[in-house]
């Protein structure tokens, strides 16, 4: 069975709630890598597009500030009153060592197309109000994260999370199966791998939740 996006088989609802879940996943895995516990505004050098919505604009914003204090106020409201503002997943800015973006995705058709443009888009709006934030190429993880393992209706099996970046900035995640699936009619494998999916994902954010945020991965 080759991989697949969420959207192959989930639905349109699961399939939103799962892709957030699986950034938050990629992003703990990024302040794992670069050996950090917070983004912004905990911490100045990271930041993360963790809500998704009209209210990470100000926050964007705001962490544009902080790392660029010579941005004007009037630039800020040109910013911020954009309507093709486009907010990277992950953003850091540590002059010396890295000032980057990433946009998380999932590996189809329209998330490859659409992660590209949208990295296209980022990297030309930063460069035309002069900040050095360019698409980034030193978190460059290639995983296969094993979350299940069982025999349902006799079969064993594996499912995996993989992610990997593939092109500067962009980064594209995808589930796996593995194991003796001959025999197993397409829906009913389908079913599986999206039951495990959710439940591994739910374990996931209630750990995070735990922690108090963004769960960094041991």
């Amino acid at each position: 069975m080759p991989c697949l996006a969420p959207s192959e088989f989930l639905t349109p609802a699961l399939t939103v709630t799962i892709g957030t879940a699986a950034e938050t996943f990629i992003e703990a895995d990024y302040l794992r890598s670069v050996k950090r516990t917070s983004f912004f505004p905990l911490s100045t050098v990271d930041f993360a597009d963790f809500s998704h919505g009209f209210g990470n604009t100000a926050l964007y914003i705001a962490f544009l500030k902080a790392s660029n204090p010579a941005l004007s106020v009037s630039k800020l409201i040109s910013i911020s009153g954009a309507g093709d503002l486009k907010i990277p997943d992950i953003m850091t800015h540590d002059p010396g060592r890295r000032t980057e973006f990433y946009e998380i995705k999932p590996n189809s058709i329209d998330g490859r197309a659409a992660g590209a443009r949208k990295v296209s888009l980022i990297g030309a709006a930063l460069a035309s109000n002069g900040m050095p934030h360019i698409a980034g190429i030193q978190y460059s993880p290639k995983k296969k994260v094993r979350f299940f393992k069982g025999a349902p209706l006799g079969h064993s099996i594996e499912i995996f999370f993989s992610f990997e970046r593939t092109a500067p900035g962009l980064i594209l995640y995808e589930f796996c199966v593995e194991g003796d699936i001959s025999g197993l009619a397409l829906d009913v494998l389908l079913a599986i791998v999206a039951a495990a999916v959710v439940t591994f994902f739910i374990k996931f954010v209630l750990a995070a939740a735990a922690a108090g945020g963004i769960l960094v991965l041991a």
